[in-house]
């Protein structure tokens, strides 16, 4: 026997096929078989575009709408890599590489019939743990001159952040003499520090300036 029917739902159908081999009401058998129709899974993801930093080292994207996940990327050296699970953790993926852009994308399977969902998702990583680049240079005096030392005729000297090789965003200047902005004035000889934060929250390494 030939049958055919339409399914649109996602439901459960149970099929009976009722047939007489000898045109027999005696040998009528009845047999069965259980369709799932599953609806491809429809995935929605937490972000979709995620920047780590020195102030947000780590993040953790998490996928829903399916039964099972399977994320792919592709690493540094271009081979794909493929991670399983509804969550996506996050973090910097080489101290050695301070600036990254990876895509990750995921594909979300149906529980009993593996249905694959139509349209991946893609997820934007940019790594930026880039530090700020500071040195420190002694400002002119009002005669144009450079101070060389503290004395009886130069009581001060101020010193100032030389960014000239920074291509980061200063949010912070820290100076071991307490200052807090791009400039400090000094009175006593001594060697005098400054790092500088980056709008990315990375901080720079130590300038030194002995006066």
């Amino acid at each position: 026997n030939e049958w055919s029917m339409t399914i649109s739902d996602a439901k459960e159908y149970v099929i009976t096929d009722l047939f007489d081999a000898n045109c027999s009401a005696e040998t009528i058998s009845n047999n069965s078989v259980t369709l799932i129709v599953e609806e491809l899974p429809e995935l929605t993801l937490s972000a979709t575009d995620v920047t780590l930093n020195c102030t947000t080292p780590t993040a953790t994207i998490t996928a829903s709408g399916a039964y099972k996940y399977e994320w792919s990327y592709l690493d540094q050296t271009g081979a794909t890599q493929t991670k399983s699970g509804s969550t996506l953790a996050l973090q910097q993926t080489d101290p050695e590489v301070s600036s990254l852009v990876t895509e990750y994308t995921v594909y979300g399977y149906s529980e009993n019939a593996n249905c694959q969902s139509v349209d991946a998702k893609t997820v934007k990583v940019t790594e930026d743990f880039v530090k700020p680049v500071v040195d420190i240079k002694i400002s002119e005096t009002a005669d144009g001159t450079i101070p060389e030392r503290l004395d009886c005729y130069q009581q001060n000297i101020k010193l100032e952040a030389d960014l000239t090789n920074n291509k980061e965003t200063i949010v912070e200047y820290i100076w071991s003499s307490g200052s807090d902005n791009n400039t400090t004035l000094i009175n006593n000889p001594g060697a005098y520090t400054l790092q500088v934060k980056g709008e990315n929250g990375c901080i720079s390494d130590v300038a030194t300036e002995t006066i």
